[in-house]
């Protein structure tokens, strides 16, 4: 069985596509995506499709909820945070649905966003959120704004409350370079932040963390 981790995919389904296939996922394997499927990229609709296809072929894929997920949520509703999506790359998930308003997504997309959970927790092994963990908060896993929105260089790791696990993320672009010094370190800082910047023309990578390796698989951009 093998088990990856992806995150920040921003609706570049071909590079998403290719990243799969150099995975060689089967049936029984698992699949850990850390939200922000959508916006920025040219095809958010064919990301979710992807992962559906995913799920449907066998393969354990466990997905959470990004800031961006978020806001199309909030969108739905709120006439200001949709003033916020369309400005966020909510224009290009929009044109990807072929629709202008993300109330007309069809609803099997809308569900799937609204199923999306907040973290995972494999205990002694990996706590994966979108964007960070507020270890000051009374309770940091409740904090749900903190883990959608929190970048990097605001979190204070504490190992003892991680007990053993190595937190997982994305949210904050980085160079390539940076996640590889990220794995090389988790020994001594036991966090690692995967989001490449694969929507990003000067950083431009999607990366797979191997869980049980502890190998990182990058791929360029490629649509």
């Amino acid at each position: 069985m093998q088990r990856f981790a992806i995150t920040d995919i921003h609706g570049c389904a071909r590079t998403f596509a290719t990243l799969l296939d150099q995975l060689a996922l089967s049936a029984g394997d698992e699949l850990y995506l850390l939200g922000d499927y959508i916006d920025r990229g040219p095809d958010s609709r064919r990301v979710i499709d992807l992962i559906l296809e995913s799920r449907s072929a066998g393969i354990f894929v466990t997905c959470l909820r990004g800031n961006h997920e978020q806001l199309l949520l909030d969108a739905l509703t709120d006439p200001i945070r949709l003033g916020h999506f369309r400005k966020n790359g909510g224009l290009e998930t929009m044109a990807s649905f072929g629709v202008r308003h993300p109330a007309h997504i069809p609803p099997q997309y809308l569900q799937f966003f609204e199923s999306l959970t907040y973290y995972i927790d494999l205990p002694g092994e990996y706590l994966m959120v979108h964007a960070g963990v507020d270890f000051s908060h009374p309770q940091p896993l409740a904090d749900h704004h903190s883990l959608l929105y929190l970048r990097p260089w605001d979190m204070r790791l504490d190992r003892e409350w991680l007990a053993g696990r190595v937190l997982l993320h994305g949210h904050t672009p980085i160079q390539k370079t940076a996640v590889e010094i990220g794995l090389a370190g988790l020994a001594n800082y036991p966090e690692l932040n995967l989001d490449a910047g694969c929507v990003y023309p000067d950083l431009g990578h999607l990366c797979a963390l191997d869980l049980d390796r502890r190998e990182l698989t990058f791929v360029a951009y490629c649509g």
